[in-house]
């Protein structure tokens, strides 16, 4: 038996004042966070149940193989209205949802910022 596996990788949308609607009603839609993801120096989006998953997978794919780990807002989280948010958005996100940090120890959204570790 052949284990197949699929690498997701969602594309970046050109920023408008539209997004800014778009993230106002997202607000008002209830929405949560669902997985870790980073982004690209192109932009494109890849997603994993922790960052380190979704930069492995970004290493796995031939293009940016030579690119440089994601940090800083390039490090982020896609939410269930498929939006690429960063970490402090996220963490909003999860508040106003009512969403609490599973942490078992320590700073609970450290920094303002939400963690995978936050989500499970």
């Amino acid at each position: 038996m052949q284990l197949i596996t699929k690498k997701i990788v969602v594309k970046k949308t050109k920023h408008s004042p539209r997004i800014e609607k778009e993230t106002a009603l997202a607000y008002e839609q209830n929405e949560i966070v669902i997985c870790s993801a980073v982004k690209t120096l192109n932009g494109e989006i890849i997603r994993g149940h922790r960052h380190h998953n979704a930069m492995a997978t970004m290493r796995d794919i031939p293009r940016f193989k030579n690119e440089s780990p994601p940090y800083g807002d390039r490090q982020g989280f896609v939410t269930s209205l498929n939006r690429y948010v960063t970490r402090s958005e996220a963490c909003k996100i999860q508040k106003k949802a009512g969403i609490e940090s599973i942490m078992p120890y320590g700073e609970k959204f450290l920094g303002g910022e939400l963690y995978s570790e936050d989500l499970y």
